[in-house]
This record gives structure tokens, C-alpha cells and sequence, in this order.
């Protein structure tokens, strides 16, 4: 952990490996959301999913357009990524014997997050994918089209989201059969979007079912030729 690994490829930048980690831990904690959600910033995992980039130029590329000003789209996804990783963070601060660091780390930033998403990540019925610029829930029993990510669930599961609160993880248990069944026999859930709402952001990935194929659409372009 005191190896000196160089920021932004600058040697004269070097910190040591655990600054590294602390830096990046902290980052997540001080780029929250409305809901307590780790903003989304341009994308999270699924580059494609530009919450907060907006474009009035078709053909634009979301690699250099946006974010909007003020972006505050969150993403359920890293929420889970963050939770169980932090407490990987957490563990080898304890094992560096930095116990203050580690028991602010669980208390004041991992906890809280884990409870934003029971709370805001989780409908009722499987985990939110995020929530978009606007405050509205993306991959949702409330949506339209595009009801449920697998990423999200993976990743909170594996966290053990709700695993310490029994009411918490009745509910989880009771209705993951239902988003088992939305994901293996969804075909609205799997299938293209037909409609791009504008709030989506400036470029969607959209699977045609095929795996490894992908398609990318910007919201100004009809998509009925894809059916």
C-alpha cells in the first residue's frame, strides 16, 4: 500500500497506492445525489447511458458533448458497487490499524448509501438502474419501456444490500422471483426501447437480444426499422 504509483501518468504526481484508494473512496462520497445516489456524471458502466448529456445536433458524439449544467443523475448501479467495495475499503483500513478511518468510512459514507438504495434504488418490486437529470427513475416497474437492468441487481445483491435488515431482505427475497421472471421471460424488458424520450440523454445503447450486438441511436432518430 505504500508502493508510489504516479497520478495521471506524472511521476512527479506519485502518491502512495492507499492515497489512491482513498481518493478515489472519497470522490464517491462527496458526489451524491438529490436521493443519496453517487452521481452518474456521463455515464456509469454502461457508457451509453448519458443521463445528464444533452444535444441539439444529431451525430454529435457523447464522448465530447455535455455533461448539462447542474447534473444530478444517480446511479443505483455504482451505489451497489460502492457498498460492497467500501467495505473492502473499510477492511484494509483495518488492517493498516487506521480504525478511525475505517469506522467513519462504514458510518458516515457506506452506510448511508446502502441505505439510499433500499430506500430510493429499490420499487417495491427489483432495484432502480438510476435515476435521470430530471428526478425520474430509470429501469423501474414504474417505466414504461426498459423496466429492469441486470446490472444493478447483480451488483446490490452481491453487496448485501438489505442482508442486516430483516424486513429489508424479506421484501428482496419475497419479489426476486419477480424480477427472475421479468429478466428471463421479458421481451419488453430485454427488447429494444421504441421510444427515446429527450430526458434519456444524448446517446442510449439499445440491445437487439443478440449477444455482443450493439446499437447505437441518438433520441432525434426513429427506431421502427429496428423491430
Amino acid at each position: 500500500m505504500e508502493e508510489q504509483v504516479p497520478f495521471d501518468n506524472d511521476a512527479a504526481k506519485a502518491q502512495p497506492l492507499m492515497e489512491h484508494l482513498r481518493r478515489s473512496f472519497n470522490f464517491t462520497c462527496t458526489h451524491l445525489g438529490p436521493h443519496g445516489l453517487p452521481l452518474i456524471g456521463r455515464a456509469d458502466w454502461n457508457d451509453c447511458l448519458n443521463l445528464n448529456c444533452f444535444s441539439e445536433h444529431p451525430g454529435e458524439s457523447f464522448q465530447i458533448t455535455g455533461p448539462s449544467e447542474g447534473p444530478v443523475a444517480e446511479s443505483v448501479f455504482i451505489a451497489g458497487m460502492f457498498v460492497k467495495y467500501g467495505h473492502e475499503y473499510a477492511q484494509l483500513c483495518d488492517h493498516l490499524n487506521l480504525t478511525e478511518e475505517a469506522a467513519a468510512a462504514r458510518k458516515e459514507s457506506i452506510d448511508a448509501v446502502e441505505q439510499a438504495a433500499l430506500t430510493a434504488g429499490w420499487d417495491g418490486a427489483w432495484f432502480r438502474r438510476a435515476y435521470d437529470a430530471f428526478g425520474k427513475p430509470v429501469g423501474s416497474k414504474e417505466c414504461t419501456e426498459g423496466q429492469i437492468f441486470i446490472e444493478p441487481q447483480g451488483f446490490c445483491v452481491m453487496a448485501g444490500i438489505g442482508k442486516g435488515d430483516r424486513a429489508g431482505r424479506a421484501g428482496i427475497e419475497e419479489r426476486g422471483g419477480a424480477a427472475g421472471h421479468q429478466i428471463r421471460c421479458g421481451a419488453a424488458a430485454a427488447r429494444c426501447l421504441h421510444q427515446l424520450p429527450a430526458e434519456f440523454g444524448r446517446d442510449l445503447q439499445l440491445s437487439s437480444g443478440i449477444q455482443g450486438e450493439r446499437r447505437y441511436l441518438l433520441p432525434q432518430q426513429p427506431v421502427d426499422h429496428l423491430r
